[in-house]
């Protein structure tokens, strides 16, 4: 799995990241700041990536154009070392939703957005949401 890191976040959750196994990079690192959503989004479904960010609202309409996109997960703001516990929990509910399904970080994550709140606790739903009367992710 890979994952960008948007640039309201702490460029130190890379290290999170790869610490647990995963390629990733943030804006400032690819030289991206002040780039518009939309040109970061196109990057990031051309390269997949799963965004790390603090605010999905333009992602989400983006990824909903998109169809498919590499996944999203939702981080609050706050200091660098509770930012690193959030993504912790999000790689460690990622990691255990796709065992349980016997799918690789990265399968699991696609069309998929995880939200971590302030207590770790992760929530995840599909987006965009599947019509109505579509099978069940397994």
């Amino acid at each position: 799995m890979n994952l960008w890191v948007d640039e309201d976040l702490s460029p130190s959750l890379v290290a999170i990241a790869r610490h647990a196994g995963y390629n990733a990079t943030c804006v400032r690192d690819r030289g991206a700041l002040g780039r518009t959503d939309r040109e970061l989004a196109r990057v990031l479904l051309d390269e997949d990536f799963v965004l790390v960010t603090d605010n999905a609202g333009d992602f989400l309409t983006l990824a909903e154009h998109a169809g498919v996109h590499p996944g999203i997960i939702l981080l609050e703001q706050g200091s660098a070392s509770d930012e690193a516990g959030w993504l912790t929990a999000a790689i460690q509910h990622i990691e255990a939703g796709a065992g349980e399904r016997d799918e690789s970080a990265a399968l699991f994550m696609v069309n998929r957005v995880i939200e971590v709140d302030r207590e770790r606790r992760c929530s995840e739903y599909e987006w965009p949401k599947p019509p109505p009367g579509s099978p069940p992710r397994r």
